[in-house]
């Protein structure tokens, strides 16, 4: 669901598809254009059927890969939430992440006694709650963080759960989701 995507798989030596999904991509795209920092021309017929093979080939592979990396036994209250020492990486790196000021740094999570954030289990909590509907996959919080908590399994774990009763895939649904939606339900 971004405005643009753009990759070489099927291009012409020296250019690159550019997918135009919306009207502030296309925007994007045509400004870019009419400033000079990019030129355009129509791919072929073929650089099409190509790139749409290929793309149908990564999908697929993807989709087999993604099940044998990410099935695991994974819970909240597990000794690998445990080990987490709070140091925001995961939530750094998220493409997604989008407040302006993280929730988990207002001072409603501080102990009266001292100046400390929330503890790991109250931290992946609300990470988890906030981000887990979202999340499109893209590893990098479980890549980042140096106690080697697997966050992107347990999200995935999550998602294929919801995905299972509601139909909704985060990262590729267009509407909202069922959670924050009052216009469907829950099955």
């Amino acid at each position: 669901n971004a405005d643009i995507a753009c990759g070489n798989w099927g291009a012409e030596d020296g250019w690159t598809f550019i997918e135009i999904n919306s009207e502030k991509g296309a925007k994007i795209v045509n400004q870019a254009k009419a400033e000079g920092y990019i030129e355009g021309k129509t791919p072929s017929e073929k650089a099409i059927g190509i790139r749409s093979k290929i793309e149908n080939l990564m999908i697929k592979m993807g989709e087999k890969e993604k099940t044998s990396l990410l099935d695991e036994d994974i819970s909240i209250g597990s000794d690998e939430w445990n080990r987490c020492i709070q140091c925001y990486a995961c939530r750094d790196i998220c493409p997604i992440c989008w407040c302006n000021e993280c929730e988990l740094e207002k001072s409603y999570f501080e102990n009266e006694n001292e100046n400390c954030p929330p503890s790991a289990i109250s931290f992946q909590g609300v990470r988890l709650s906030h981000m887990a509907f979202s999340c499109v996959n893209c590893g990098q919080c479980g890549d980042v963080c140096p106690m080697e908590i697997p966050v992107d399994k347990l999200f995935d774990k999550i998602q294929r759960k919801y995905k299972n009763r509601t139909g909704y895939i985060a990262g590729i649904s267009e509407e909202k989701p069922p959670l924050y939606s009052p216009k469907k339900e829950i099955l």
